[in-house]
């Protein structure tokens, strides 16, 4: 099915999955810092205030969140950096302005 990509249907498809598996990814990693943070009340339902946080809890919550949002801006340059190239022959400066 990855090989062909003349279908109609392949992109929707596809998007629909990758999202699938990032969705299940983030439960994941919810229901891990929950029980890293030990959040839980005394009926053991879970709890989002986030002042029961464990120290070492907040500081992986702040690292995945950090390393989301570089991992966003490099896709996002990575798309730029092209439209610049394509469009202006800018991509360098680009790169060079964003890096320093």
């Amino acid at each position: 099915m990855l090989s062909d990509t003349s279908v109609l249907s392949f992109y929707p498809s596809q998007f629909v999955l990758i999202t699938d598996i990032l969705d299940m990814f983030g439960k994941l990693v919810y229901e891990r810092l929950n029980i890293k943070a030990s959040n839980t009340t005394g009926d053991g339902r879970f709890s989002d205030k986030a002042e029961m946080l464990h120290e070492n809890a907040r500081e992986t919550c702040q690292n995945c969140i950090s390393s989301v949002q570089a991992q966003m801006d490099l896709y996002l340059l990575s798309g730029q950096v092209a439209l610049l190239n394509l469009c202006l022959g800018q991509a360098d400066a680009a790169l060079k302005r964003h890096f320093n």
